[in-house]
Formats: C-alpha cells, structure tokens, sequence
C-alpha cells in the first residue's frame, strides 16, 4: 500500500467502501428513534409510579408507533441484506457486523412477539384496528414472557452499539459521518450493485497508484541546452573581468 497516503485519506477511501443509500440512512434514523423512544417510554412506565391514564396513553402511543414501524423495519432488512451481499467485510469489522445483524434479529423478534402477545385488539392511532392474533392465554403468557426478554436483550445492544460510536467518534473514526445525509449516495437501491462495482474499483485503483513526483525529471535535450547555458554565462563573466 501507498505509504504516503495519509491516515485521514485512507479512512476516507475505506469510508467510500461503505456508503450508505439515501434510503439506508432515512431508515436508520426512523430506526433509531422509533427503538430508542420506546425503549425510554417502555422501561419509564416499568420503573416508575405512573398514573393509569399516563400509562395508557404511552402504551397506546408505542403500539401505534412499532405497529406502522414493522414494513420500514422489513425494507430496511432487504436493504441490509443487499448491502451485506455487495460490500466486503474487512476482518477489522467482523465483529461490529456481528453486532448489527443480532441487532436486526432481536429487533425481529420484539416487533414480533409484541404483535403476538397482545390479548386485546391492536389499534394505530384509532384509524386501524386488527383483531389479536392468539387467544390461547398460555401462549399469550409465552410470548409476553419472550418479548420482555427480548426487549432486555434489544435495550443492551443499544447501549454496547451507543458506547462503540462513541469510542470511534473520540478516537477520531468519524462514524456517524457514514451515517449522514451528506454523504449518502442518493441513487436508488436497485443500482447500488453497480455503482458500488464501480466506486470499488476506483477506490482500489486510488489506493495502489504510487504517489506522483513533486517534479519531473528533465529530458536530455532540456538537460543540455541548461549546461551550454550556463557555459555561456560563464564565459561572459570572464571576459567582464577582463575588460
């Protein structure tokens, strides 16, 4: 590799590798607002004396929210699964990828057993109501057993996935740039695979051309006329003296 390529160039040309869609990135931040306000409210109203009205109006709001959340969360797992398909992970990120993916899945499994465990009709904002799935109380029993686990299991993720941005941004891997709407690309999903081939080869390219020279060296030709030039100015200086 170019040993002169700077450390900041060189997170820049691996950040390139990993540009997010504009669609990845809406996704991402739908995501992270939807999981962590119903984490937040979730675990407020476990922990804390709130009124029954309170309650019942933060439950109401978090059904609502997840409920409409569930197709933006399966999108966002057909775009992950594309991004996976045409991105290569590096060793360095194996782990982290790990992490993400058990993030997916846990959140899978919240939004699922969350629709499966409830006992009462599921209403969204009180524009659309769907009758409950299950009415078996022992499995009803289950599946609000695994979706208090599961929302324990998705709560510490969160925190360990907050903690490692955290560490990249103070070590100076700026993360959450990825993450932007600056610099997501805003192509449409469908094309990613060859926009991707190229930017890849491009990057690749970037990487492995040596550095150029601060200056070229000079021709024969250019070479001689400069010594003859100098020969001259030479001879000048001595016959000035003489006179």
């Amino acid at each position: 590799m170019n040993k002169n390529l700077s450390q900041f160039e060189f997170e820049d040309t691996v950040m390139s590798h990993h540009k997010y869609t504009w669609a990845q990135v809406a996704l991402h931040w739908l995501s992270a607002f939807v999981i962590l306000w119903s984490l937040c409210t979730g675990s407020y109203v476990a922990l804390f004396n709130v009124s029954p009205h309170m309650k019942s109006i933060m439950t109401a709001l978090n059904i609502s929210m997840t409920t409409l959340f569930i197709p933006f969360f399966l999108m966002r797992v057909v775009l992950r699964i594309n991004h996976l398909r045409h991105y290569t992970v590096v060793p360095g990120e194996l782990l982290a990828t790990f992490v993400h993916n058990l993030i997916y899945l846990i959140t899978g499994m919240v939004l699922l057993t969350g629709v499966l465990m409830m006992d009462r009709s599921i209403t969204v904002f009180g524009a659309l109501s769907m009758p409950p799935l299950i009415t078996n109380p022992e499995l009803l029993s289950d599946f609000h057993a695994a979706h208090q686990d599961s929302t324990a299991m998705l709560g510490g993720l969160v925190l360990l996935h907050l903690l490692a941005v955290v560490k990249h941004e103070l070590s100076g891997n700026r993360i959450l740039k990825r993450m932007s709407f600056q610099t997501s690309a805003w192509e449409s999903p469908l094309h990613a695979r060859e926009d991707i081939s190229r930017q890849s080869a491009t990057d690749h390219s970037s990487i492995w051309t040596p550095p150029a020279t601060a200056a070229a060296a000079p021709s024969p030709g250019s070479a001689r006329q400069s010594i003859t030039a100098m020969a001259g100015d030479a001879r000048d200086r001595r016959r000035i003296s003489r006179h």
